[in-house]
């Protein structure tokens, strides 16, 4: 009679992400001196925020061929920032540089996308020790 070794019931994997840090809680970021606070985004606000997007970018490439006014660019961009940030403005959005409007964007994306509270922080340590603003 032969010996049998027990396998695991499942292999050994390397854990490549831990979905369970997924940012569920609002993070929040600083414009001109207040704290304003993006939510966590559900799925019905996610498809609204996409679709939102979606009109941004399609009013941008609208104005490749078309003249488009700087209202309606900030109305569409403002729109978009609202479903996700209810506390500002659209006097805010209009004081932001375009660095500011870019890295406010590429924020809500990063929210939406699922980056986690350590890798944000992480991030933003970083940007910190580069800039010499310890």
């Amino acid at each position: 009679m032969g010996v049998f070794k027990l396998r695991p019931a499942r292999p050994e994997v390397k854990v490549i992400a831990d979905i369970d840090e997924i940012i569920s809680q609002p993070i929040g970021f600083r414009f001109n001196g207040r704290i304003y606070t993006i939510q966590p985004i559900s799925t019905r606000v996610f498809v609204h925020v996409a679709q939102e997007l979606q009109s941004f970018t399609q009013l941008l490439k609208k104005k490749e061929t078309e003249e488009i006014t700087e209202d309606e660019i900030y109305n569409s961009y403002y729109r978009w920032v609202k479903s996700v940030c209810p506390e500002i403005s659209q006097a805010d959005i209009r004081k932001m540089t375009v660095a500011q409007l870019n890295a406010l964007m590429n924020l809500i994306i990063e929210h939406m996308t699922g980056r986690t509270a350590k890798e944000m922080l992480g991030d933003a340590e970083k940007k910190k020790m580069n800039s010499g603003n310890l």
